[in-house]
């Protein structure tokens, strides 16, 4: 395998298609998955190789788009998650117990060749760490493909945002939204050697702008079906959950009064509170206020009524960006608009 070959144009060993029956990538959904399956075959084989010094070889034994719960039931469990979040979202680079035990092995030592199978275990901090750096390296390759492939964007720089070793706990870090998953078969070390299976888990968000790209650029139109694919992005931004708050009001005290806290403090509110609520939006940290309303009730629940409209350079990208179908009919959410009670 020489460094200078295009992403995508060496094709799978015989002897790992034959491990695997000849089973290939098939009946994709978005036909841009291709070009990003075989981006990925090469970027496996060649950061693989390029860490551990042998042989290496790989083939996208599976893709798929789906939500949360599809990534759930079809990541290992147990397994060596890691989140990996990039300026477009989160990421989630998955290993199964047997990748996970021959990387390790192979890093601290082991023949890559010996064929020898390590006793599963759940995985640790430590052996995420012995296998960052082909993971590191598979990621900058599977980039420097797209970077090629589309003469512009690329994934990009990310951070680890956690590891975790059961899917059950992906619902409460990261998005329900749709994902493309990419299934890859990894081999090691030739015929006699080791091979296991990892999960690369892309939300849509992130690859948009390179499916924008290829599009544009015209490269394989017939195989980029932009209309499905922007179908699916609007159901992204239609599903995308935000924090809203409403706040009552802001107050400022000293440090020696904050120490004496306790509970059954009073804390005084202005008269005006109750017709003049905040609405923020809490974006990463930072709050965006978006309109005001007043406080009251809505049946048996407290609620607020917003008063005034949102701020349209807020609310009017959004609309933008969503079909008349996706559009809610409700001002706001959970039950249709209404008289608004006084509070009691």
């Amino acid at each position: 395998m020489s460094n200078g070959e295009a992403p995508g144009a060496r094709a799978a060993s015989a002897v790992l298609r034959k491990k695997l029956g000849g089973v290939q990538a098939r009946g994709y959904r978005y036909p841009i998955q291709r070009e990003l399956s075989a981006a990925l075959e090469f970027a496996a084989a060649k950061g693989t190789t390029d860490v551990l010094k042998t042989s290496a070889d790989a083939i996208v034994a599976k893709s798929r788009v789906g939500r949360l719960e599809m990534l759930t039931s079809s990541l290992p469990s147990p397994g060596l998650l890691a989140g990996l979040a990039f300026a477009g979202g989160t990421a989630i680079f998955a290993l199964d117990l047997a990748l996970t035990g021959h990387l390790v092995d192979i890093r601290t030592g082991g023949d890559p060749e010996s064929g020898d199978a390590p006793v599963p275990r759940t995985p640790t901090a430590i052996d995420l760490a012995l296998c960052r750096p082909v993971i590191s390296a598979i990621l900058a390759e599977f980039d420097k493909g797209l970077a090629e492939l589309t003469g512009g964007p690329a994934l990009g720089a990310y951070r680890q945002a956690w590891i975790e070793q059961l899917p059950a706990s992906l619902q409460f870090l990261i998005p329900d939204q749709p994902y493309l998953m990419f299934d890859v078969t990894l081999d090691i070390g030739g015929e006699t050697g080791r091979s296991g299976t990892f999960h690369l888990v892309l939300p849509l968000a992130l690859i948009e702008p390179v499916e924008t790209v290829l599009r544009r650029r015209g490269i394989a139109p017939a195989q980029v079906d932009s209309q499905d694919w922007s179908r699916h992005m609007r159901k992204v931004v239609a599903a995308t959950r935000i924090d809203l708050a409403a706040v009552i009001d802001h107050s400022r005290m000293r440090v020696a009064e904050l120490a004496r806290l306790e509970v059954g403090a009073f804390f005084a509110l202005p008269g005006r509170t109750l017709d003049d609520v905040m609405l923020e939006l809490r974006v990463d940290g930072q709050a965006c206020r978006i309109g005001r309303g007043r406080l009251g009730a809505f049946g048996r629940h407290k609620a607020v009524k917003l008063t005034e409209p949102p701020d349209i350079a807020l609310i009017e990208p959004l609309g933008a960006a969503l079909t008349d179908e996706n559009r809610p009919d409700s001002t706001h959410v959970g039950a249709p608009a209404g008289p608004l009670d006084p509070p009691q």
